[in-house]
């Protein structure tokens, strides 16, 4: 590995350009973006996403992820947003853009994105999830609870649809 001993890593990315191993730096782009994430610097995790990686909508696509996963719903939309305009044919960045439009209560385009990438991946758990929340949303609990289950199906280790899956259970009384 060529890249252990470097501590700065912008050498690193350097490096892996130069011996063309364009997996490691992918792997090290998104690294230093899920960083400036934790540390809460969105606008500059962005930034230097586009400033590393411009083309890169698989960065974006990470970006975007890592920001739903924190409830920072709008600056993963404009992430999102600009994978989708780099690859717009990304069902997993119309996946993560139904999300992140679900958390900013933006519902009925949360389900025209979730629907979108069902008509191509019928089985892609947060399209599934999203169709969940708005049904929930919509008092529609038992079309929830069938959304809920196709999440569940697709990703049996989400702690999102067990927990949607539960409340929906209560609010039908099983």
């Amino acid at each position: 590995n060529t890249t252990v001993g470097l501590t700065n890593l912008d050498e690193a990315i350097e490096l892996a350009r130069r011996i063309g191993a364009e997996g490691i730096e992918c792997e090290m782009l998104v690294r230093r973006v899920e960083v400036l994430v934790t540390a809460e610097r969105f606008e500059e995790a962005l930034t230097e996403a586009d400033r590393l990686e411009p083309e890169r909508a698989l960065t974006l696509l990470a970006l975007g992820l890592a920001l739903n996963n924190r409830k920072h719903f709008a600056d993963a939309k404009t992430a999102l947003v600009h994978s989708l305009e780099l690859q717009s044919e990304s069902m997993e960045a119309v996946a993560a853009l139904a999300e992140a439009e679900s958390g900013l209560g933006n519902f009925d385009a949360a389900a025209s994105h979730a629907e979108r990438a069902l008509q191509r991946a019928p089985a892609n758990a947060a399209a599934n999830l999203v169709i969940g929340l708005v049904l929930i949303e919509r008092r529609q609990y038992a079309e929830a609870q069938e959304a809920l289950l196709k999440a569940m199906s697709a990703d049996p280790d989400s702690p999102k649809a067990v927990y949607q899956l539960s409340l929906v259970a209560a609010r039908l009384g099983d």
